[in-house]
């Protein structure tokens, strides 16, 4: 047998002893130090963990298209067109019991003018014309008037009526006479002053009925205003009044 050989063997042969023994003292508890385990690492709890530092900015929103969108409103409501309002009827007046001032020298409404001087004579049938009325009457509501005729003239008298008296340039003749109503629509005209102070009004039908039968002048009348039923003319129509109008006398 070479010899070198045999001193390899026997050097393996003693490698593979050793490491037997060493293998035999890891697998022994009593020479052996123990081993010990790595130390467990528990999880972080939701507490332990670490708030970040970090502060993460809220996300915005995307940008608006940066076209400026007008907000959108209701369509306005169209109104329906103005339609004027409805007249109301007129309120119902209590009758006219006013004046309506003439003043001054201002004629009448109506002005009766008289034919040669003198008013018509009292016939039968009576015609139209302006007749002088010796007295008017009143229940307050009608007013009825006595006609007679009238006559200006001097201190000569009458020529064709000698029994006429003339005084203070006129005279009257009362004899015929007849009697007739106003008319409703009549137009009247009242002396409101004197000789000093010539004024006149015209006043309702209603008024003047009032008047003849002794009330008081409506609050509307001229201040100190006293009626006076004096001398009158008339105009007949159709048989009826249809004008008055007083005369101033001295």
């Amino acid at each position: 047998m070479n010899v070198t050989s045999s001193s390899k063997r026997v050097g393996i042969a003693l490698s593979v002893l050793l490491s037997c023994g060493i293998a035999t003292a890891c697998g022994s508890g009593e020479d052996s130090a123990p081993v010990e385990s790595p130390p467990v690492v528990e999880a972080p709890t939701s507490t332990d963990i670490a708030t970040d530092a970090t502060t993460v900015a809220p996300t915005d929103p995307p940008a608006n298209d940066p076209t400026t969108v007008p907000p959108t409103e209701p369509p306005a409501t169209e109104l329906p067109p103005t339609v004027p309002p409805t007249d109301a009827p007129p309120a119902t007046e209590p009758p006219t019991t006013g004046y309506e001032e003439l003043g001054g020298y201002g004629p009448p409404t109506v002005d009766l003018e008289l034919t040669d001087d003198r008013t018509s004579p009292v016939v039968e049938p009576l015609a139209d014309g302006v007749y002088y009325a010796q007295d008017a009457v009143s229940d307050g509501e009608a007013v009825n008037f006595e006609l007679g005729q009238w006559f200006a003239c001097d201190g000569s008298g009458v020529p064709d009526h000698p029994e006429v008296e003339c005084v203070s340039g006129f005279g009257t003749l009362l004899e015929p006479s007849t009697t007739v109503t106003m008319s409703p629509n009549a137009v009247v005209t009242v002396i409101t002053g004197d000789l000093s102070n010539f004024d006149r009004a015209d006043i309702s039908t209603t008024e003047y009925a009032r008047l003849l039968a002794g009330e008081s002048p409506a609050a509307d009348a001229p201040v100190g205003y006293e009626f006076t039923n004096t001398h009158t003319f008339v105009q007949v129509t159709g048989g009826a009044v249809v004008a008055v109008q007083q005369l101033y006398t001295s």
